[in-house]
């Protein structure tokens, strides 16, 4: 079975940029991956494949939009976005 997490960004601006990582607490070790992401989005290798996630540019993003993160395999801990 493959642990994933939904996650939604909201708010009351919209945005023209971000940086998400989902990290071990207290390792600052990314984990993960993402998938179902935006054309508005693209990932990043940070301490793995496509480990986190960013903008392709500076337009603005409406907000809310859901990404999926998907756990390595066997994980079972806690995790913090970031």
């Amino acid at each position: 079975m493959t642990l994933e997490g939904k996650l939604t960004v909201s708010g009351t601006d919209d945005l023209r940029g971000i940086l998400l990582q989902v990290k071990r607490p207290g390792t600052g070790i990314s984990l993960g991956s993402w998938e179902d992401i935006p054309d508005f989005l693209q990932t990043l290798e940070c301490e793995g494949s496509d480990t986190s996630i960013t903008h392709r540019n500076n337009t603005v993003k409406t907000l809310p939009f859901t990404l999926t993160w998907i756990a390595p395999s066997q994980f079972v801990d806690i995790v913090q976005v970031m």
